[in-house]
């Protein structure tokens, strides 16, 4: 979330990284994340109209190695 924040978006983050607002929602194109999701992302982003099953919250997703190569678009707000 920090990286889409600082580089891409203004608007991003809402409510501090805590998976309640969606606004850091992406789509993972290329490559997996290990990182299981919990229920407050779940719950989150049930309410998308766009989710998908490589739909993510960037807050929820630990910056680590397995981010190298991985390939995603910021989902637009609805």
């Amino acid at each position: 979330m920090d990286l889409l924040f600082d580089k891409y978006m203004e608007d991003v983050g809402d409510c501090k990284g805590r998976a309640w607002c969606g606004t850091c929602d992406i789509q993972i194109l290329e490559g997996s994340i290990s990182e299981k999701m919990e229920a407050d992302e779940k719950e989150t982003l049930s309410k998308s109209e766009a989710v998908t099953v490589n739909s993510r919250l960037a807050c929820q997703i630990p910056v680590s190695a397995e981010l190298h190569n991985l390939v995603f678009r910021i989902m637009p707000r609805t």
